[in-house]
C-alpha cells in the first residue's frame, strides 16, 4: 500500500506539471469537429469481463474477499437481505488499478491496449440472459462481440484517475444506487485522497453535489465530454457494488437485480452526517410529483385529491430539488410517489 500511495503521488505531480486542467468545467463549449460520422466510426471488438484482465494489466487494490469482509462488518443482514446476497447477480465487488485503458464516458465499457472491450456487467448479462447492452447504439453478437461507434479519441492522456461513469448515470436512481456506492466503497477502503474523479460532463448539478457529501476531502473532478473517448495511463476502477439489469421481458427478480443493502445504508448515514440538517421531529406525509409527463402517474390527480382529503395539514405536495429532498426525507415520515432524476 505504501508503494501505491508513493506511485500515486508521483502521478499527481506529473499531472500538476502539465498545467491547469481545462476540461473540468461541466458546461464547457464543445467545438464542432470534422471527425467522421458515428456510422463511419463503428467497430467490432471482442467483449470480456473486466475482472479477469486485472492481473495481466494491473493489480487489485482491494480484492473481493476483502470487500466482502468490510461489507459484513457494517451490520447484520435481515433474512431477506441475506438471501439476496446469494443472488447470481451479486457482482462480488473489487477495486482494481489498470494500466493503459481507454474510457468511454456514459458507460462502464473499457478498452484495453489491444482494443478489446471489457465490462463485467455487460458480459454477464449477455452470457446469462442474452440481454442487449444498456447503451442502445451498441450491439452484441455471439463470441461475444461488441459493435459500437468508437468516439473520437482525445489527444491528451490522463495520467491517473478514478472511474465514476456508467449507463443511465443521468437518472437519479441509478446515480444513487449504482455509481455513488462505488465511490463510497472506495472512500471507505482506499488510503489515498488526491486522485481526481473521472465523471461525465453535462449531468445535473444535484448529482455532482452528492460527491462532496461522500468524499471526506473534496476531490478534484475531471469532466469528460460524452462524445469523446479518453486514454488513462493508470485507471483506478471501483467495480459494481450493485447490479440492475435492463430486463423488460420478465418480472424483476433477485436473479436480475442486486443491491448491497449494508453499503447503501452506510452511504446514506455518511450523506446525512455531511449535511447535518436539523431534525424538527414533526412527522409529515409527502407525495412527490414529477415535473414532466415522462413516467407520470396516469391517475396522479386522483391520488393527490385523495391524499389531500385525508390529512391536508400534514401532507406536502412537492417536486423536490436536491437540498429540499434531503431536508424532507431526513425527517420521520411516510412518502408516496417516485422522486425524479432532478
Amino acid at each position: 500500500m505504501k508503494f501505491l500511495v508513493a506511485w500515486i503521488g508521483r502521478l499527481i505531480k506529473q499531472e500538476n506539471a502539465q498545467g491547469p486542467d481545462t476540461t473540468t468545467v461541466p458546461d464547457h463549449e464543445i467545438l464542432e469537429s470534422s471527425e467522421p460520422s458515428a456510422q463511419d466510426r463503428s467497430v467490432t471488438r471482442p467483449l470480456h469481463d473486466l475482472r479477469s484482465c486485472v492481473l495481466p494489466n494491473g493489480f487489485f487494490i482491494k480484492s473481493g474477499p476483502e470487500i466482502e469482509r468490510f461489507v459484513q462488518s457494517l451490520g447484520v443482514l435481515s433474512p431477506l437481505d441475506a438471501e439476496w446476497r446469494q443472488s447470481p447477480c451479486n457482482p462480488q465487488a473489487y477495486i482494481a488499478s489498470l494500466k493503459n485503458m481507454t474510457l468511454l464516458p456514459g458507460c462502464k465499457v473499457l478498452l484495453d491496449a489491444g482494443g478489446d472491450a471489457h465490462s463485467d456487467e455487460m458480459e454477464m448479462a449477455f452470457r446469462v440472459f442474452s440481454l442487449r447492452p444498456k447503451v442502445w447504439t451498441m450491439e452484441l453478437s455471439d463470441g461475444p462481440q461488441l459493435r459500437f461507434a468508437h468516439p473520437p479519441l482525445s489527444p491528451d492522456i490522463i495520467p491517473a484517475g478514478i472511474h465514476l461513469t456508467g449507463e443511465h448515470e443521468a437518472n437519479y436512481f441509478h446515480w444513487v444506487c449504482e455509481l455513488l456506492p462505488r465511490l463510497h466503497l472506495y472512500e471507505k477502503m482506499a488510503s489515498e485522497t488526491d486522485l481526481p474523479l473521472l465523471v461525465s460532463a453535462g449531468l445535473n448539478k444535484n448529482l455532482y453535489d452528492f460527491i462532496d457529501l461522500i468524499c471526506s476531502r473534496k476531490r478534484k473532478l475531471k469532466y469528460l465530454d460524452p462524445g469523446m473517448s479518453y486514454r488513462v495511463a493508470q485507471l483506478v476502477y471501483p467495480s459494481d457494488t450493485s447490479r440492475i439489469l435492463d430486463v423488460y421481458d420478465r418480472a424483476p427478480s433477485t436473479e436480475s437485480t442486486y443491491l448491497s443493502v449494508p453499503l447503501l445504508k452506510d452511504m446514506v448515514a455518511t450523506i446525512k452526517n455531511a449535511v447535518a440538517l436539523r431534525d424538527e421531529g414533526e412527522r409529515k406525509r409527502i407525495f412527490v410529483r414529477r415535473c414532466s409527463a415522462y413516467r407520470k402517474l396516469l391517475n396522479e390527480a386522483e391520488v393527490e385529491g385523495f391524499l389531500s382529503g385525508t390529512d391536508s395539514s400534514r401532507l406536502i405536495l412537492v417536486s423536490f430539488l436536491f437540498g429540499i429532498r434531503l431536508l424532507f426525507f431526513r425527517r420521520p415520515m411516510s412518502s408516496s410517489g417516485r422522486p425524479g432524476p432532478h
